[in-house]
């Protein structure tokens, strides 16, 4: 069969009359000229659009439903993430996940669309462009109070929770952070795992020793979801 041939078939098995049509197809109850007017009715609308979800830096650990973009040659998308801007259109993923990679992300400067910028903004503002209003991204890595945020000697960042405002423009604003250029504006909540040997503490316990001691969270995650803009 030809290509377009092909095509019209996965618009049969996609559409909202599929049985119908398929069994015209199958019992040859109309031939190809019918069978394609009749597909070309139905609307891109009537077709239900993929979700474009993207596991950054997965590695060979890509996320269940997501697409895994790296630099490791057996990946989806293979692709520095130093290296921006990314191979998607503004606006055109459903979810990001990325889980220990930002803590890599070198601690240096470099110029994007001419604006000179830190390259944790500079990362952030690439997942808040290519990110749908609404859409969120899953950021994963080491409490910067967690030896593990300093036993790998590829670390390159010690992230505290705090961090997460800076990906507000409200907190930018308001500290007068105009000089950082960055771009992104995220609504956001943040998460703790915490470490085995205080899972069982009180809640109380937890929290004053989180703010006074070390090791008591082992990872934070931060959920960030851009926001919607209203149509004027």
């Amino acid at each position: 069969m030809s290509r377009f041939w092909d095509e019209k078939i996965s618009r049969v098995d996609r559409s909202p009359n599929w049985k119908q049509n398929r069994e015209d197809f199958d019992n040859f109850k109309i031939n190809k000229e019918q069978f394609y007017k009749r597909m070309d009715n139905i609307t891109t609308e009537q077709i239900p659009d993929e979700k474009l979800n993207l596991d950054l830096a997965a590695g060979q650990n890509k996320r269940e439903g997501f697409k895994g973009v790296d630099e490791w040659p057996g990946s989806d998308i293979v692709w520095d993430l130093f290296k921006f801007p990314y191979p998607f259109e503004d606006n055109s993923v459903d979810e990001i996940h990325c889980s220990h990679f930002i803590e890599h992300i070198p601690m240096e400067y470099i110029e994007v669309n001419g604006r000179r910028k830190d390259m944790l903004f500079a990362f952030v503002d690439e997942v808040h462009r290519i990110l749908k209003p609404g859409a969120k991204a899953t950021l994963i890595f080491p409490c910067a109070t967690s030896t593990r945020a300093f036993q790998d000697p590829t670390h390159r960042r010690f992230i505290p929770e705090q961090t997460a405002y800076y990906f507000t423009k409200w907190w930018r604003d308001a500290n007068k952070l105009d000089h950082y250029n960055a771009e992104c504006d995220f609504d956001f909540v943040t998460g703790q795992v915490i470490n085995s040997n205080w899972q069982t503490r009180h809640q109380d316990a937890r929290t004053f020793a989180y703010q006074h001691y070390w090791n008591v969270v082992d990872d934070l995650h931060f959920i960030l979801t851009k926001k919607v803009i209203p149509a004027k």
